[in-house]
């Protein structure tokens, strides 16, 4: 069955986020910090694919934090991460 989750994320300069080849984060200006940035998703049953596009400036270092949890922000307790 499907489920409501909260993607929590921060990249150094700009992030892009596809959740099962479907884009759900387009091009956001951000900063490579834990929880910057939310955006409510909608996992499927079974294994779910996601992809994360980050663009940084010239000479800067490549950051970004990534997490997946309860739509309140709980960590899940049910997950594997793989």
């Amino acid at each position: 069955s499907k489920r409501r989750a909260l993607m929590l994320f921060g990249a150094q300069d700009m992030v892009s986020v596809w959740l099962n080849g479907k884009r759900v984060v387009s091009e956001v200006e951000t900063q490579a910090l834990k929880d910057k940035e939310a955006a409510d998703v909608q996992l499927r049953s079974g294994e779910n694919e996601i992809l994360i596009k980050v663009g940084v400036t010239k000479d800067q270092p490549l950051r970004f934090v990534f997490r997946l949890a309860e739509p309140d922000g709980r960590p899940f307790t049910d997950i594997n991460n793989e």
